[in-house]
């Protein structure tokens, strides 16, 4: 294909194959009245024998496969962050070694501390000794065995005792997806509900 045939379609050779070299554009070819596929354009540069830009090789390969998956993709994606927002709870990516990855803060506020200031960082260097060691078994025990791990423990927030539940589920290679929800005024109703047939 030579540059002057090129023009006549619209097509700047030169610029998409970098002054000579070798490029790709994605863009659209029409292949029937008022349709369209999505293709991939491909060009290298052709030179004489003084090194002269004297044509071009041009390919163009059907991309739309590819674009409906990547489109199911964000669409997917799409859906699991409003799944995700609707959830109240504070959740936590933590790896197979115990380290915080990443997190979605809850509406609750002043669980443990700020979850952006313990990335990177170990459950034991985040949480007492005792609810640290809890939490990575359960974590091991979801990668172990692919199924849902669920814990009570208390923490005191803001000079007092309240209680949570940690729900750990597979999220990727080696990491971890924990839910964690204040579940103190729930306790205190089945505390009160104990003593009320007890009486």
């Amino acid at each position: 294909l030579f540059a002057a045939d090129a023009a006549l379609h619209g097509l700047d050779l030169e610029a998409l194959a970098g002054g000579g070299g070798v490029g790709s554009l994605e863009t659209r070819f029409a292949v029937r009245e008022g349709e369209a596929i999505p293709v991939l354009l491909a060009v290298s540069a052709l030179h004489d024998p003084d090194g002269q830009v004297n044509g071009y090789i041009l390919t163009a390969k059907p991309i739309l496969e590819r674009k409906r998956a990547e489109e199911a993709l964000r669409e997917s994606e799409a859906r699991n962050r409003a799944l995700l927002n609707a959830i109240p709870d504070l959740m936590l990516r933590i790896g197979g070694d115990g380290t915080f990855r990443g997190y979605k803060p809850g509406k609750e506020r002043g669980i443990l501390a700020d979850p952006s200031q313990f990335v990177g960082r170990r459950v034991y260097e985040v949480l007492p000794a005792d609810i640290a060691h809890q939490t990575l078994d359960h974590v091991k025990r979801a990668l172990a065995t692919s199924s849902t791990q669920v814990f009570e423990y208390q923490l005191p927030v803001h000079g007092s005792m309240r209680d949570f539940e940690s729900r750990i589920v597979v999220s990727g290679e080696d990491e971890v997806l924990a839910i964690v929800r204040d579940i103190t005024e729930g306790k205190r109703l089945q505390r009160e509900l104990i003593q009320t047939r007890a009486a």
